[in-house]
């Protein structure tokens, strides 16, 4: 069936006083109610409205989502696609259209009884008027429509003309029926009364998403809560409100209300929606449910470990506020432990004890506290690896093996059961901390004894595992070439192991071993025969005694053997120092320092670790590698018990410290150093190259981020060193804040040198790290150190002060700047600056604010003979002072009528040209008093101003 569509919205009207004009004019409009989608809240605003005819009796519930069969059972006569909108409303139509009642439409006369007004079946004629519209100007592609019809009929083409006849679907029309779709089943679209609204295939729920009022995470008991769901899919729907963990539904309407929550109402709650076509369920809100005084939900469990591992006890709190927490052990507060998880690390026997925690908060300015249960922390002395005992066989004789566990405070009717296991059999009876073996019955075979601890409450751990061997024959040497020991060779720092060799079975186990003359740091295990460590001192050691000793009848055996062992690999052996690099983990916010690390000859490592504010002693060995001189160590640090401890591991070789690196098992602080190579004589071993008094300048570059930022200081700090033949060095100067510069350490291999130093009562520091560019490396015609060149880096931090005493950088700041410089000497022209006599040069000040003082300070100087200085003078009283030796300059200025500001500064070569660079603190209007720190430059008019 062919179906005709027209561009315009069809209306159909006509009846008449004479013969029906041809064509006629019918009206259709919706003004009264308007047409929505589905769910009734959203005006259609566009689609497709079709007028014709649908069969008598047709079964509209039947086919409402099979569109073929409604528009085969349609007969159309006009139809529009486009806006559904009038008076600039969407949802409404009101239009006319002129149509032609002659003809036929899809194959069916209009009127096929001529000249006659008797309703004739099959044709339009006398038929319902049906109006039907679709969500899509593609009516098969359309997932929602309604169909209405009202007592309105196709007009007999005969009967007299009637003008201004509409179809209408507006609430009031007489006979209106909506055959899909719903009468006044939306909202008021502008038409002062409900919509009509379409209907569409029943579409799933989904995208179900629950809520709740209030949103925030906790909420108090008694504060009433109402969940309430959105979900898309083709309504009507029901729901069910479910706590998660339980089938049964609490509650069946729109939103579920919990007015009088209290915490036996915590968990997680969700809804089931549910239409004709099936069902979804939403997320899981939570809802959590506080007191005002905290609530310990989830209880510390009772451990039981082995000395030397980690023990975790942990709560879940909740309460009204921030809350705070406190380990106990006992009554005694646990250092550092103030979360709601405590690792204890590392444990002993003493660290036995019942722990619990206190959580408290504060609400109204009143502190709330509540303890938890207690845990019991039961530790467990285990030997690993086993312990070995020998023994002769006897029927008399015993061994007795004794459990070393403890688990302070607990009850006696409370405590740990024991039970001995052999082999990992329980051994009957044997359920004290002590363990009676008799008879002893040679066996070529050992027995592994171990005692299970298990505490009420806590998992089983073992302790003392030791292994039995039972002899009755004399030991016996197995070396490849009898009486012939190979112990190989060793070397000091090295790991060394030589398992004496004897006949493994375990009857015939010497009662001990021995042995003597060997190397320091070597030692014997006497019950395995086991030789180890890492020998201490280099040298041939050939009286060497190994003996196995035995009671059995000639049983003691003895054989001599030499062992050699080597020095440390070169260079390795020294003082080390270098700088820790600042980051915001393990406490290294400020940065830090190696500390004079000593490694001995004996390959001993001693010394300090500073991290910030804090200072951890460095003990330990360095360790080369079995099949190279390739050197490490690894040091671990124990902190607080809650604390994880400090693993620090580094490389060492060609003088340097490689690879440095601190972490807790989770966090990292990377580090480098350098060894002091250096000695005061004979002159081919001392700092030669580097020998000289350097002047150097800590500033910001012109073209860096913080240049002319007032939260930063602006000046330039200065030092100077002078380095000695032993490549020792100290450090003098000040900072552009005016605190001093001071520090001592040693130049590097390659002129390594780094400046720590905390400020500020150890809340800021300054961490530099920079480089002596020995000039001889770079042009071989150029090996005296006089001209040598500085560069590198640094980074300042400043902690926020907000006493009124303090004038300076109150919100604090932490920057990078830069570090430049170079060896100085006094000019031999005695002319400052070593320019040419009467050179005028500029003496100038920036930043600061220093721009808007009412007298301007800059100036200009001329150099004069015998390092005298001439200054221009100025309204500002400028004055300066140069002392020639060390290129240190100081001065004053008014930059308001009387009243003096100080600057400081140092003369410092950069890229071989002296330029004073220096600082000044100048107050700043208004209230409270403070200062900023601004730049001084004292140089040639031609020198850019700027660090490199």
């Amino acid at each position: 069936m062919k179906k005709t569509f027209i561009s315009a919205l069809a209306v159909i009207a006509g009846l008449g006083t004479t013969r029906a004009a041809d064509p006629v004019t019918l009206y259709a409009s919706n003004l009264g109610s308007g047409i929505t989608a589905q769910g009734g809240a959203t005006a259609v605003a566009q689609g497709t409205i079709r007028f014709g005819t649908f069969p008598a009796g047709f079964d509209f519930a039947a086919n409402a989502e099979n569109f073929p069969a409604l528009d085969a059972a349609f007969t159309q006569v006009y139809s529009v696609s486009g806006p559904i909108s009038a008076l600039s409303s969407n949802g409404f139509f009101d239009i006319e259209q002129a149509i032609t009642t002659s003809g036929a439409y899809e194959g069916v006369q209009y009127d096929s009884s001529a000249s006659s007004t008797t309703d004739v079946a099959g044709d339009l004629a006398g038929e319902k008027i049906y109006i039907w519209i679709l969500n899509n100007i593609n009516p098969s592609a359309a997932t929602q429509q309604a169909i209405f019809s009202s007592n309105q009929t196709w007009p007999d083409r005969d009967l007299p003309l009637a003008t201004d006849v509409t179809v209408s679907t507006d609430s009031g029309t007489a006979g209106l029926t909506a055959h899909l779709g719903q009468l006044g089943g939306g909202v008021n679209i502008g038409a002062g009364g409900p919509s009509h609204s379409m209907g569409g295939a029943t579409e799933i729920p989904s995208a179900v998403v629950a809520s709740r009022t209030p949103s925030a995470e906790t909420v108090l008991v008694g504060t009433s809560v109402t969940f309430s769901f959105q979900a898309a899919g083709t309504p009507p729907f029901t729901q069910e409100w479910f706590k998660v963990g339980s089938a049964t539904p609490i509650g069946t309407g729109a939103t579920l209300t919990i007015a009088n929550p209290q915490l036996t109402d915590d968990g997680d709650y969700r809804v089931v929606v549910t239409n004709g076509a099936g069902n979804a369920t939403s997320n899981n809100v939570s809802l959590d449910v506080i007191t005002q005084i905290p609530t310990v939900e989830t209880q510390p469990i009772p451990l039981a470990v082995n000395a030397g591992g980690n023990a975790t006890f942990s709560v879940v709190a909740k309460g009204a506020g921030t809350l705070s927490y406190k380990w106990l052990k006992g009554a005694a507060p646990v250092p550092g432990a103030t979360q709601p998880s405590l690792t204890l690390y590392g444990v002993a026997l003493a660290d036995s004890a019942a722990y619990r925690c206190e959580v408290s908060n504060v609400v109204a300015g009143k502190t709330n506290k509540v303890l938890s249960n207690t845990a019991q922390l039961t530790i467990v002395q285990d030997n690993v690896p086993p312990a070995v005992v020998n023994a002769r066989a006897s029927a008399t004789a015993s061994v007795t093996l004794t459990l070393a566990y403890s688990e302070t405070g607990v009850a006696a009717t409370s405590k740990a059961a024991l039970q001995w296991l052999k082999d990992g059999e329980p051994v009957a009876g044997a359920t004290t901390k002590t363990l009676k073996i008799t008879p002893l019955t040679a066996s070529a075979t050992a027995s592994l004894y171990t005692c299970r601890v298990t505490p009420v409450g806590a998992a089983a751990v073992i302790g003392a595992s030791t292994i039995l061997r039972v002899f009755d024959t004399a030991p016996e040497f197995t070396f490849e070439v009898p009486n012939t020991p190979n112990m190989g060779t060793a070397k000091v720092g090295r790991v060394y192991t030589y398992q004496i060799p004897v006949d493994t079975a375990a009857n015939k186990a010497p009662a001990t071993f021995d042995a003597t003359g060997l190397p320091p740091g070597l030692v014997i295990n006497k019950a395995t025969g086991l030789i180890s460590g890492k020998p201490t001192k280099s040298g041939t050691y050939n009286k060497i005694v190994l003996k196995l000793n035995s009671p059995v009848p000639q049983g003691n055996r003895s054989v001599t053997a030499t062992l050699v062992v080597t020095d440390l690999p070169e260079n390795i052996a020294g003082t080390y120092v270098g700088p820790v690099e600042r980051i915001n983990v393990l406490g290294a916010d400020l940065g830090g320092k190696l500390d004079n690390i000593i490694v001995a000859t004996t390959g001993a490592i001693s010394g300090k670790l500073v991290l910030g504010t804090a200072t951890w002693p460095l003990v330990g060995a360095v360790t080369v590698a079995p099949d190279s001189n390739e050197t490490t160590a690894t040091v671990t640090v124990k902190r607080l018990i809650s604390q994880a401890p400090l693993t620090i591991t580094f490389d060492l070789g060609n003088d340097l410290l490689t690879d440095g690196d601190i972490t807790d098992g989770t966090q990292h602080v990377f580090f480098k150093g350098w060894r002091n190579k250096w000695l005061a004589k004979p002159v081919e071993a001392t700092a030669a190259r580097y020998v000289a008094t350097y002047n150097i300048a800590l500033g910001l570059d012109e073209d860096d981020v913080n240049a002319s930022n007032p939260l930063v200081p602006q000046g330039f700090g200065y030092a100077s060193f002078p380095v000695k033949a032993d490549g020792k060095l100290t450090f003098a100067g000040k900072f552009a804040d005016g605190n001093g510069v001071t520090g001592s350490t040693f130049v590097g291999p390659n002129g390594e040198v780094f400046l720590f130093q905390t400020l500020y009562g150890n809340k800021g520091s300054f961490l530099g790290d920079l480089v002596i560019n020995d000039m001889s490396t770079e042009q071989v015609d150029d090996t005296d150190p006089k001209n040598n060149q500085i560069a590198g880096d640094a980074s300042w931090s400043c902690p926020a002060n907000a006493a009124a005493a303090n004038k300076l950088y109150r919100s604090g700041f932490d920057f990078d700047l830069l570090i430049a410089g170079g060896a100085f000497t006094a000019p031999t022209s005695k002319i400052v600056l070593g320019l040419a006599e009467n050179t005028v040069v500029n003496l100038d000040f920036e930043d600061a604010n220093i721009g808007t003082a009412p007298q301007n300070p800059n100036t200009t100087v001329t150099l004069q003979a015998n390092n005298k200085l001439s200054l221009a003078p100025v309204a500002a009283k400028t004055a300066l002072t140069v002392t020639p030796a060390s290129g240190l300059f100081t001065g004053s200025f008014e930059a308001v009528a009387k009243k003096k500001t100080t600057f400081n500064g140092l003369i410092v070569p950069i890229d071989g040209v002296q330029q004073g660079l220096g600082y000044f603190l100048l107050d700043q209007a208004g209230t409270p008093a403070t200062q900023q720190s601004g730049a001084v430059f004292f140089e040639a008019p031609e020198e850019e101003p700027v660090l490199p």
